[in-house]
């Protein structure tokens, strides 16, 4: 096996790469040439590389520079108006990096189920939310559906964050007795519908201390297979950061009417889209947590675009992926086990986490998220399915 020393050095690229993530161009006057400042920053910091990582960077080197070339074609297509030629060279990104994005959608979940939540404002006085409010807005109103990073005009979408302060960040930071919440979790299985099930996503999703972890727990158990995955996993994470970058970028104008910083990541949505591979796409939060100590696997979202168009209604293959349950607003007197970063069935418990344990809103928020662990395990008890069904429920099958 690899030096460790080796490969920890190694992992503090992706780190140091990670440090700007989500990042802001504030401090530049150009958008285009912002982009190119961090690609070459990548570049450069590529030279750090050693080992059997460095080798695997360059045999793939041609990956690397067709992404970072094609990044500044499709940005500067796009800015001259020619937007049919920044789809063609986001197609030739896509295909360049397309065996990375199936290896990453097909690694196994550490936590099994996939899931994430969907919260809405609701005022005081607005009538109490359903599950199809919760859901991607209706076909026949598809004329209010408004520009976001992974979504375009017209095109309903499914928008769902892995914790719920994720989602309670990505809403602006609301009255908390505004927020409802609605769990999903992707499943149909009526039999299980809580067992783990593989879902195809375009995941551009990295941890540094992921990859830090598990290089230094399989070296020192001497587990030669999966210390080598972890170093192939490295690698890929490596050569997709230009592209993962180019799609978390804070918005320096957040009410204006074009977003420079959605370029790329609304082209990659649409050959999501057209290519019809995966589900959707899972991402890091551009949000800055209030707290520095809050986890970076709990500020991830999912955008789930409608995939089969009707005249109204809802997109039935997303309805026949997810299961959801009812919206709930903020519940108390719930117990918290701090003592777990995690629920019995996998959600995270922020509360946990030292820095944020006297954390008012931190609290109210793992509250909503105990009585959805204590749901689910309602439902794995009592096979209940109104608690957790598709949208259409299971008695229409």
């Amino acid at each position: 096996m690899e030096d460790i020393k080796i490969t920890q050095k190694n992992v503090l690229v992706i780190k140091e790469l990670m440090s700007c993530v989500p990042n802001s161009w504030d401090t530049s006057p150009f958008f285009l040439d912002y982009v190119s400042s961090n690609l070459s920053k990548y570049f450069s910091l590529l030279k750090k590389l050693d080992g059997y990582v460095l080798s695997k960077v360059l045999e793939h080197q041609e990956i690397a520079h067709c992404l970072c070339k094609g990044l500044i074609d499709v940005i500067a297509s796009y800015l001259r108006g020619n937007i049919p030629l920044a789809y063609t060279r986001m197609g030739e990104v896509y295909s360049c990096i397309s065996e990375i994005l199936i290896r990453k959608s097909s690694r196994p979940r550490a936590t099994g189920l996939e899931f994430g939540f969907k919260a809405r404002v609701i005022l005081p006085n607005d009538p109490r939310p359903t599950r199809n409010d919760m859901f991607h807005i209706p076909f026949e109103l598809r004329h209010i559906v408004q520009n976001h990073r992974y979504s375009i005009h017209g095109i309903p979408s499914i928008y769902l964050g892995r914790s719920i302060y994720d989602c309670y960040l990505e809403l602006g930071k609301p009255p908390l007795e505004n927020l409802w919440v609605s769990l999903f979790c992707f499943s149909q299985d009526k039999e299980d519908p809580l067992s783990p099930k593989h879902i195809n996503l375009i995941d551009l999703t990295i941890f540094d201390d992921i990859h830090n972890l598990n290089v230094l727990t399989y070296h020192s158990f001497k587990k030669e297979k999966e210390y080598q995955d972890a170093l192939d996993s490295l690698v890929d994470d490596i050569l997709l950061w230009p592209l993962v970058m180019a799609c978390t970028i804070a918005c320096r104008y957040p009410d204006g009417k074009f977003k420079q910083e959605y370029i790329i990541p609304q082209m990659l949505y649409q050959l999501c889209s057209d290519y019809n591979e995966y589900v959707g796409i899972k991402y890091l939060s551009t949000k800055s947590p209030c707290n520095a100590g809050t986890p970076k696997h709990v500020m991830v979202n999912y955008a789930l675009p409608a995939q089969d168009v009707k005249r109204d209604g809802y997109c039935p293959k997303l309805k026949a992926q997810l299961i959801m349950t009812e919206p709930i607003t903020i519940k108390e007197g719930l117990d918290i086990n701090t003592s777990q970063s995690f629920t019995t069935n996998g959600l995270p418990i922020l509360s946990y986490h030292k820095d944020l344990k006297e954390d008012e809103t931190i609290l109210a928020l793992d509250k909503m998220t105990v009585y959805f662990d204590r749901l689910m395990q309602s439902f794995r008890k009592e096979k209940k399915h109104k608690l957790l069904c598709p949208l259409d429920n299971w008695s229409k099958e």
